[in-house]
């Protein structure tokens, strides 16, 4: 018969996280627009916060805790709000200023300190560039009584002399602890600079890794009709490694980030007006469409941009599609036509619920994105799915403004997993397979490591390529790990907990624990033919080893052919018992033959007790010097210790009682 017998399994599917201390219940609390705010503690649908003092059209932030209870808020960049709607201790003025849809994003600093990125418009447009634009506060959150309180501001990121505009976006390093800001040089007539700031727990360098690329920044649109004085907006992927940006005249560019070294490379242009559509004029005609919002599916595989006026709405670009043209030509509209006056659809915001979350201007109400994973006629579109509720104070309705707060895009990166486990498994030989992930989403895979949990295996317990076959070597559940190693840095772990249960189940019975020079006869079951450490065996044998030795016994059953192994181990002590007598300068112990009798000599006063392999304390008593004997019969065979205490120390004697 065939050496492979199929036999039944369960798998459980794992996950796991490279991100410390965070998760998502820091995005718990949304407090955003004119008083609005939703929590997303309770899951889906949030709830809507009816308390907010925050007041903002755009450029607003919040963090929560790890359990999800609200830390604080910032509005634009200059005011931060406590837990309880509150200007927080000395979190006015912070360094920023109301002038930007991404003013401000909160980064943990270390324990319970936080950094608050701020940008100040007003550097630039009320006159000489003399004071950093890109700015910086620390909160720490063990003041003022769990309300915190700001314990520096307007500390600068950036030098003085160069305009930066109101563009920011944050994301993990690749060691998973430290964080990168995104900056965009701008002024006029413009820049093609971004600037990578590496944040950790003890400061914001003050060092920038810049890299030119892409389309020009100006600090204000002037070339488009429509375009007015915003300056776009950039983002993140939720793994960190895509960046989107978007410009005058509907463009669109796409690029990779190195986690690693902050640096920006690939630029891809995936949309853009014609040329000559562009005109130096503001104006509030409907012509033409201006590219706003972005926001990316948590797998990273696709990407909404929302655009005011002619095309208005929020299109999806399929990133799996490959090339920058082909990317281009996946554009589709996601939402119907809208008959929402000029402007509408501005910002979108990822949620910890998985949704992407749709503000209009000056809206009582967020429109959704249920299935941002999935192909544009799938994605489920919900227009003003969340109203935003009534407040308590005129005009008592919940307005959103045009933005939704900001954060640090990994909150919510979708770890990938390893798929239900479907192959089939024969007599301990079956096959795995590594998840094909989408590499247009930044998933480069550089290495494969699996460590199937099966030590007996040896060097088989390890496989470098995608897709191995391994053997497993018994019955059991075994923890199997598969370390994914990304391009140029970063990995994940994910794991399967499989159960084999047909294979020859071994079974060894005897006396595996022995004095010194005595020998145990062993028997084994659960297979047909057998071997101790490669060396053919019957179904019983006797081993005498002068040591602790482990053995390992290999078993095959001849109806299936079918091979197993397991571990077991003879446990060699120095004991007390009619063979052997332990002596000491000033405690001797003599085994009297009936082996539930110990004599002791001793040569000064102790304490003796006897405790039994846990350490329980089953006899205790105090002896003066001389001769003595100890009564065993009352206590049951097993391992016991004798403990001696006396002025010079303690004495600790092994023994079995048989």
């Amino acid at each position: 018969m065939s050496r492979f017998l199929k036999y039944g399994f369960t798998v459980l599917i794992l996950k796991s996280h490279l991100f410390f201390l965070f998760s998502q219940n820091e995005t718990s609390q949304w407090y955003f627009g004119y008083k609005a705010g939703l929590n997303f503690q309770s899951g889906t649908p949030p709830q809507t916060i009816s308390n907010s003092n925050l007041s903002t059209m755009y450029g607003c932030s919040t963090i929560s805790d790890s359990i999800g209870n609200l830390l604080f808020a910032v509005r634009a960049g200059d005011l931060i709000y406590n837990k309880q709607n509150d200007t927080m201790d000395n979190g006015q003025n912070i360094g920023g200023y109301y002038g930007g849809y991404q003013t401000s994003i909160i980064l943990r600093k270390s324990g319970l300190q936080y950094y608050v990125i701020t940008h100040n418009n007003l550097n630039y447009f009320s006159g000489p560039i003399n004071l950093p634009m890109m700015n910086y506060a620390i909160v720490d959150m063990a003041l003022a009584s769990g309300l915190g309180s700001v314990v520096a501001s307007c500390k600068s990121i950036t030098p003085s002399g160069i305009p930066f505009v109101s563009k920011i976006a944050a994301t993990k390093h690749c060691n998973g602890k430290d964080d990168w800001l995104l900056f965009h040089e701008g002024g006029w007539p413009g820049s093609t600079n971004f600037y990578s700031y590496l944040a950790n727990s003890s400061s914001i360098s003050t060092t920038p890794i810049i890299t030119a690329i892409g389309n020009n920044q100006k600090q204000a649109y002037g070339t488009c009709t429509n375009c007015g004085f915003y300056p776009g907006i950039h983002k993140f992927s939720p793994n960190g490694r895509k960046v989107c940006a978007t410009y005058e005249c509907q463009r669109v560019e796409l690029y990779d980030f190195n986690k690693s070294t902050g640096v920006l490379s690939n630029v891809m242009v995936i949309d853009s007006l014609p040329s000559g559509l562009c005109s130096t004029t503001w104006s509030n005609t409907i012509s033409p469409g201006m590219a706003v919002g972005i926001e990316f599916s948590p797998d990273g595989s696709k990407l909404y941009i929302s655009y005011l006026n002619t095309p208005q709405g929020v299109y999806q670009f399929d990133l799996s599609s490959g090339t920058a043209t082909a990317i281009a030509a996946s554009k589709t509209p996601v939402t119907p036509s809208l008959s929402i006056a000029y402007p509408s659809v501005v910002h979108m915001q990822l949620a910890k619920d998985g949704k992407i979350y749709i503000v209009g201007t000056s809206s009582t109400a967020l429109s959704t994105i249920d299935n941002p994973n999935n192909p544009s006629n799938t994605c489920n579109f919900q227009l003003n799915a969340i109203p935003l509720g009534t407040i308590t104070t005129p005009p008592y309705i919940a307005i959103s403004g045009f933005g939704l707060p900001a954060f640090e895009s990994t909150f919510f990166e979708k770890k990938p997993t390893l798929a239900p486990f479907t192959a089939q498994i024969n007599c301990g030989a079956t096959s795995f397979s590594a998840p094909i992930l989408c590499t247009a989403a930044g998933y480069s895979i550089n290495s494969y490591l699996w460590n199937f949990g099966d030590s007996l295996s040896g060097f088989s317990n390890t496989s470098l390529i995608a897709n191995p076959q391994h053997t497993f070597s018994s019955n059991g559940t075994f923890t199997v790990k598969l370390i994914l190693n990304y391009l140029p840095c970063g990995q994940d772990t994910l794991k399967q907990i499989v159960n084999v249960s047909d294979l020859p189940s071994l079974y060894v019975s005897g006396k595996t624990t022995i004095c010194k020079g005595e020998s145990t006869n062993l028997s084994f079951m659960g297979a047909t033919t057998y071997t101790i450490n490669a060396l053919t065996t019957q179904t019983h044998v006797t081993l005498q080893p002068s040591v602790t030795t482990i053995y390992t016994l290999s078993g095959i059953n001849n109806t299936t052919n079918c091979l197993s192994k397991i571990i077991f181990k003879v446990l060699v002590l120095p004991c007390i018992n009619v063979f052997n007598a332990m002596h000491d300068e000033d405690l001797k112990v003599f085994p009297i033959p009936s082996n539930r009798f110990l004599n002791i000599e001793l040569k000064d006063k102790m304490q003796i007790s006897i405790t039994n392999l846990p350490g329980k304390i089953v006899y205790e008593s105090e002896f003066l010097t001389g001769n003595h004997i100890i009564d065993f019969s009352s206590l049951k065979p097993g391992i016991y210790f004798l403990i001696a205490k006396h002025k010079t120390g303690k004495l600790v004697r092994k023994f079995i009682l048989e």
